[in-house]
């Protein structure tokens, strides 16, 4: 399938950085500047590409002028934008370390991954916070964001945050134009691994501005960009380059331990996925330790396909229930799938919440509820 010249191009500045030469001449044929603009927009990659030209002298020129500086602007907003995000992040950690009882917390994409991927917490766009915290402390980082001036998105008594803390669902508190995203685990749907004693024993630090935050291992903050990319149907190149910056600039990945993570997760057809999105779309080389059958396996390959086309067409907005049928056939096993497929059927989420409130020891009615309010919603998009 061809691509446009704009796309062509945006895959062309996301490589220069691995790359260190730009395939661009100054008048480059058939470039609407306008679509190539929305193009880094729409996958999340304007930062990304905006500082790989500025680093590269014989590139920025070269773009027409009202281009440079609607990107220069955007980047400095961007940037005002990541300072207060990473600034709220330390505040948050170092609030939950100063408690009673310390209360782990563990961000994970946003900042962090700027840093781990891009080795600058300005290399990247993010807008939201999210955290991986122990089920055991959600009442308590409940209670602590709150006087924190954070606001539930769907208030909960402690009978019922108990329940969501133990069902793994994720959370979210608002403040402003800051959202917090709670998370149990770093995979959606049923919990493969113990999140307590594996993610969080395993995890690193890193600094962020001018305080130092734990965070997830390299091997499982990229294990947690094939995930979400799975989740959202690949349909942004945020992913992919996010995925291939982090394995560029971390040549020290335990690869032996990160397949061990996936195949025990069943994310192990997730990370073949990513990794062979990456190598076609910015040349990433496959690593050794991914064994060259498994990544050419007709289930890997036909997936590929799916995404790698649906990137090319510029389906960036890809219906939602399409790419929840594409992610339940990823997850390695079919008992893995069932346990998906249950999960996503029965366990409510906070639009539940919101449509029907129930509380205490009435709780479990949310697991029969749960899937007639599924029809709803379908019936309700079908007219």
């Amino acid at each position: 399938m061809t691509i446009s010249p704009e796309f062509e191009f945006l895959l062309d500045c996301l490589k220069l950085r691995n790359e260190g030469n730009l395939n661009f001449s100054p008048a480059k044929e058939n470039i609407d500047w306008q679509k190539w603009k929305e193009l880094l927009i729409k996958h999340g990659v304007l930062i990304q590409v905006y500082m790989n030209l500025t680093k590269e002298n014989k590139a920025i020129p070269t773009l027409p002028g009202k281009v440079r500086e609607e990107l220069k602007s955007l980047f400095h907003l961007n940037t005002s934008r990541n300072i207060m995000v990473c600034s709220q992040l330390n505040i948050l950690v170092k609030t939950m370390q100063t408690s009673g009882e310390k209360i782990t917390v563990i961000p994970f994409k946003g900042p962090v991954l700027a840093l781990q991927a891009y080795n600058d917490w300005a290399y990247r766009s993010y807008s939201d916070l999210d955290v991986l915290i122990d089920k055991n402390d959600f009442s308590r980082f409940y209670d602590h964001m709150t006087k924190l001036g954070y606001q539930p998105l769907y208030p909960c008594k402690e009978s019922v945050r108990k329940w969501w803390a133990a069902l793994g669902r994720e959370y979210v508190f608002s403040k402003k134009d800051i959202h917090v995203d709670v998370h149990f685990r770093i995979q959606r749907g049923p919990g493969f691994v113990d999140t307590a004693n594996t993610v969080f024993s395993e995890g690193a630090k890193i600094k962020v501005l001018d305080h130092w935050v734990e965070c997830l291992s390299l091997e499982y903050s990229l294990l947690a960009i094939c995930i979400n990319g799975t989740r959202d149907g690949w349909h942004r190149l945020c992913y992919i380059t996010d995925l291939a910056y982090l394995v560029w600039n971390n040549r020290g990945l335990k690869w032996n331990s990160l397949v061990l993570a996936a195949r025990k997760m069943k994310v192990y057809t997730m990370l073949c996925i990513g990794l062979k999105l990456s190598n076609e779309f910015l040349g990433l080389q496959l690593p050794e330790e991914i064994r060259q059958d498994d990544i050419e396996t007709a289930k890997v390959v036909k997936l590929s396909r799916i995404y790698s086309n649906n990137l090319k067409k510029g389906n960036v907005l890809q219906k939602k229930f399409s790419a929840q049928i594409l992610e339940i056939k990823t997850v390695d096993t079919v008992w893995g799938k069932f346990r998906y497929f249950c999960y996503y059927l029965f366990v409510p989420k906070i639009s539940d919440l919101e449509a029907v409130s129930i509380t205490g020891f009435l709780f479990p009615l949310y697991f029969f509820l749960r899937p007639l309010m599924l029809l709803i919603r379908m019936f309700r998009r079908l007219v």
